[in-house]
């Protein structure tokens, strides 16, 4: 079961659709007061507002592998990218359905960025880019092996499975990545994917 804490210090209330939503999920969510966080909570995600990710990063500090989703009504590209650079894992339109919000703090607490539709190439232009330029082939061997196994990856692509499997390690290799999922969420923060092609 997915554990969310959920900040309610300051102004951070969720709205009573996403916290009906999420009550009819399989999440399980726990209130936090801003005190220092230890490890054994066993919770993978915060929720939180953009003017607080500064407090909630540093008493989460000890917890490293704890995500920090932001909630924003209608984030604008600059909003996103400052939640961002300041330490967000997540930004979620408070503007979209309950259940969208959900799915995305969800993502977020598996370890994806999430971030409104659209913003992925805005964003990546200012938050870095691979380290080497990828040809057109890799990135459509990049997007289309996101979706579906290697296998079917390349004989969509018109590869054998060992052709497949050589260019996917290749590219692993040269850009650092050590799988299939880090390469698309990498993929998705460079701009090379949308994150609706993960």
């Amino acid at each position: 079961m997915t554990k969310l804490l959920v900040d309610e210090t300051g102004n951070c209330a969720l709205p009573d659709g996403v916290a009906r939503a999420l009550l009819a999920s399989d999440l399980e969510t726990i209130g936090w007061d801003g005190a220092r966080l230890r490890a054994s909570n066993n919770a993978e995600a915060i929720i939180t507002t953009p003017a607080r990710i500064a407090e909630v990063r540093q008493n989460i500090s000890s917890v490293a592998e704890l995500r920090i989703a932001v909630l924003v009504d209608c984030p604008t590209v600059d909003e996103t990218r400052s939640a961002i650079r300041e330490g967000a894992h997540g930004v979620i339109d408070v503007s979209k359905a309950p259940r969208t919000q959900v799915l995305a703090a969800v993502a977020v607490a598996g370890g994806l960025g999430v971030h409104p539709a659209g913003h992925s190439l805005e964003i990546a232009t200012r938050l870095g880019s691979p380290p080497r330029i990828l040809t057109s082939e890799e990135v459509e061997l990049l997007r289309v092996s996101a979706t579906r196994s290697n296998e079917a990856a390349g004989k969509a692509l018109g590869y054998s499975r060992r052709q497949t499997q050589r260019r996917l390690r290749t590219i692993y290799d040269d850009l650092g990545f050590d799988d299939h999922y880090e390469a698309a969420i990498s993929a998705v923060r460079w701009g090379l994917l949308e994150s609706g092609d993960t």
